[in-house]
């Protein structure tokens, strides 16, 4: 599926950080409330070990994957032009709004950097690769 320039994302991969543009606020506020999850784990470190370092991974992972995923969007948002933030605000602002050709292209051209700063369109690409073969 080609998305943007000249990357190409799958389809997933593509609705899956859509959805979390979509979900932008509600992952800031999960990001906070893990970090503070996070500090208060910590203060009963010495109680049930097992329980707090479990606890504390999970937190730890989810908190981090949070904190990857907003820096992502951030810098790829501080990487457009005044317009383009814009026009992205307006679509994630309105719910099931019909785009034009150019919001097409620059939600995807968004995506795109988004997926990249990730890591995700890489191993995407190569996963997909036609001469891949499967393991």
């Amino acid at each position: 599926m080609k998305r943007g320039n000249k990357k190409t994302i799958s389809r997933a991969v593509f609705d899956r950080i859509e959805s979390e543009l979509q979900n932008y606020g509600s992952n800031l506020q999960e990001f906070d409330s893990l970090e503070r999850m996070l500090i208060e784990v910590a203060k009963h470190d010495g109680e049930q070990p097992k329980f707090v370092a479990s606890t504390r991974i999970v937190l730890h992972r989810r908190h981090r994957h949070l904190e990857d995923l907003l820096k992502s969007i951030n810098q790829a948002a501080t990487e457009l032009t005044e317009e383009q933030r814009e026009i992205i605000s307006s679509i994630y602002k309105t719910a099931n709004k019909e785009m034009t050709a150019e919001e097409e292209r620059c939600r995807d051209g968004f995506i795109n950097r988004i997926a990249n700063l990730l890591g995700w369109g890489s191993l995407i690409n190569y996963v997909e690769s036609p001469n891949t073969k499967a393991i």
